[in-house]
């Protein structure tokens, strides 16, 4: 069954016991809470939901609990808030991505608000010459003030050396208040273009975040876990991958693409366009956005 227009989480009550729920244009938009959603999150959790939260954040999962505990979400009352950063950070102890061996010990890493999380607490060191790395770790970008083309700048000597790059992020896209900005996996896409190097990518759709999410719900079937989000390419494939069921919300990084004042029925053609554009599995419910009722 897929592509089930849907107007609230009501129908979504019964089917299942957990709900993966995706952070950025689900939850909140970087930096205000939607009030629809924390309305949604309370009563979920009132009838005994279990919630875990999944961004493709390259930052650490207590920074993200941090933003939604003053947004006035109710953090403390999930079960886990896993980042793609949290999942950088335990492959980078473990020596590998993804299945993939890490490159080397040296990093140059490209961040936001300098947030070196990511590689704390690990065995890896940060050089101050890109041309100096094993590798390049794109953790965050500032999107807001700087283009894709000032940082390929920066990298220049990286891109010489063909280096790897580790992408904790591999959304191309945030929701932002301002509308869409860049994110580290445009860096990442470019910067693959110029090297034709293959970049290690850890958020979503890839394994390693739901491998976490599926640590944090060893009491739920698979069957009872439905993962909510607004990205076709990375909350619906990923999750879709992962063996949950999907809930596709049409008011976030692809809202240019849908009648956002028409009903979600009507907008399903144009998810099916958009999912084949990408080539993506369908969505299992689509909806407009997070809502209780």
């Amino acid at each position: 069954m897929s592509l089930q227009p849907i107007t609230s989480v009501l129908p979504l009550l019964d089917p299942f016991d957990a709900f993966i729920l995706d952070q950025w244009g689900v939850l909140h938009d970087g930096v205000r809470a939607y009030p629809e959603a924390v309305d949604a999150v309370e009563r979920l959790l009132a009838e005994g939901k279990v919630i875990v939260t999944l961004s493709n954040s390259g930052r650490r999962a207590d920074f993200a609990a941090a933003q939604m505990r003053r947004m006035g979400l109710p953090v403390d009352r999930f079960r886990a808030n896993v980042t793609s950063g949290e999942a950088a950070v335990a492959g980078l102890r473990q020596g590998e991505i993804g299945g993939r061996s890490l490159p080397g010990g040296r990093c140059y890493l490209v961040c936001r608000d300098a947030d070196a999380s990511v590689i704390a607490d690990t065995d890896i060191d940060r050089v101050d010459d890109p041309g100096a790395a094993d590798f390049i770790m794109l953790s965050g970008i500032e999107g807001e003030t700087r283009d894709i083309a000032s940082y390929l700048e920066e990298l220049a000597p990286a891109i010489a050396r063909g280096l790897p790059v580790i992408c904790t992020n591999p959304d191309l896209v945030a929701v932002s208040p301002t509308g869409n900005i860049a994110s580290p996996g445009a860096l990442a896409q470019a910067y693959a273009e110029r090297t034709d190097v293959e970049p290690f990518f850890v958020g979503k759709p890839h394994a390693p975040v739901y491998e976490l999410c599926r640590r944090a719900l060893p009491d739920v079937a698979s069957s009872r876990i439905i993962a909510i989000g607004d990205s076709l390419e990375h909350d619906i494939k990923g999750a879709h991958d992962a063996g949950f069921a999907t809930c596709f919300c049409l008011d976030g990084i692809h809202g240019t693409h849908f009648d956002l004042t028409a009903s979600a029925s009507d907008n399903a053609g144009g998810v099916r366009a958009v999912a084949e554009h990408h080539g993506v599995a369908l969505p299992d419910y689509i909806t407009d956005r997070l809502r209780w009722s």
